[in-house]
């Protein structure tokens, strides 16, 4: 059974740690940290993000962020190929923040979507072997024999006849490989955890329980990560093939532009050509459906969805929230990392600002400035961890 942090009424701490499932090796006091604030560490095979956050009187604020890109071959789909450089990175990224120092040496990792199962099940009360139903549930679902995967599960809700349960579960050599990393970029891993409740930490209010079911869906560089949520609780999570390189090679093949061209274009015009939209529309939308019929199937009472929220890069793509709105009658919209945080409108532009430059041949209006904060959404949600509530 995992061991957590102070409770809170929208608590998704599920520990995947030292001194319990990934690293009962190591006995560690997991409750209690030399350093209030550890670091967010979010490594995809992109970029590593990080984030550290502080306390500023009855609010939580942003003490350092960093972003660094990462070659193609040092992670391939969560799989650290090459680790050495990955410490290398690692250490730039601390050392050459975007806004901020960071003070503290401990860390919380992220665990990949795509190599973690998380799910929501249902056991009766009466069932005595809730750790076979568990054990059961994770080797249909992952992959891996039950000895070569961490796993661990927590209480939600329970009632007189039945308990809802969150299991999640990882291999152990994903497990070691990200640990070890942080170790030898010279920080102390101090808890490892799935990348989906990170962000939903990040996104939902901490202050309150969403009871009707909402859906994340992080857009990233390479695949798009499906969150459902409800109650309180992360019902079940998926990947899904499609990512912002994908919309960004659609795009420039469609307009006979190149990649780079492509990647500023997607934000400056965004869907607005009809050719474009309806590539990416139907791409996304139709998978996203299928996983909404896997959700009315296995999750009745959570099957009416009232919300979609977007993060990662792909969110700020121009008319997409519209349009994927619109394909799936249900209301979406950008996500807000700044639902749990505080941070003024002048550092919020300082830190997160970026400017895109596209051809003008596509638009007159070649130029804009984003905010780009929702990539940092798994790494906030990390931080967030250490700084509202023990770890």
């Amino acid at each position: 059974m995992l061991i957590i942090g102070k409770k809170n009424t929208n608590d998704l701490s599920l520990l995947v740690r030292r001194g319990g499932i990934c690293y009962n090796k190591i006995n560690m006091n997991i409750l209690h940290t030399t350093s209030k604030y550890p670091i967010g560490i979010d490594i995809s095979d992109s970029a590593i993000k990080l984030a550290q956050l502080k306390r500023s009187g009855h609010n939580i604020t942003i003490q350092a962020i960093s972003r660094i890109g990462l070659p193609e071959e040092i992670i391939k789909f969560g799989v650290i190929k090459k680790q050495a450089e990955l410490v290398g990175f690692l250490k730039k990224a601390i050392k050459e923040t975007i806004a901020g120092k960071i003070t503290s040496q401990e860390a919380i990792i992220c665990l990949p979507e795509t190599k973690t199962f998380t799910k929501l099940i249902e056991i009766k009360n009466s069932n005595p072997n809730i750790n076979d139903v568990i054990l059961d549930e994770i080797e249909k679902n992952i992959p891996y024999q039950i000895k070569e995967v961490n796993h661990d599960w927590q209480t939600m809700r329970k009632d007189k006849n039945s308990s809802e349960i969150l299991i999640s579960a990882t291999p152990k050599k994903i497990a070691d490989s990200y640990y070890n990393v942080t170790q030898e970029a010279g920080l102390t891993p101090v808890a490892l955890e799935p990348e989906p409740l990170a962000i939903t930490r990040a996104l939902l209010p901490l202050n309150q329980r969403i009871k009707n079911t909402v859906v994340i869906i992080d857009i990233g560089t390479k695949y798009a990560n499906f969150i459902a949520h409800a109650n309180g609780s992360v019902l079940f999570t998926s990947s899904i093939p499609t990512s912002g390189d994908n919309i960004t090679k659609a795009i420039s093949e469609k307009l006979k532009i190149s990649g780079e061209q492509a990647e500023s274009a997607k934000i400056v015009c965004g869907l607005n050509q009809e050719e474009i939209k309806e590539v990416i529309e139907k791409e996304l939308a139709q998978k996203i459906k299928k996983i909404f019929t896997y959700l009315t199937a296995n999750y009745p009472k959570y099957s009416q969805v009232s919300n979609i929220y977007l993060c990662g890069g792909g969110a700020y793509i121009k008319g997409f929230s519209e349009a994927l709105s619109g394909q799936l009658k249900i209301n979406t919209e950008k996500g807000n990392i700044f639902t749990n945080i505080s941070l003024n409108q002048k550092k919020e532009n300082q830190f997160f600002s970026k400017e895109f430059v596209t051809s003008k041949k596509l638009t007159p209006e070649n130029k804009v400035t984003r905010n780009f904060s929702l990539i940092f959404a798994t790494a906030i949600g990390l931080a967030i961890r250490g700084a509202h509530y023990e770890i």
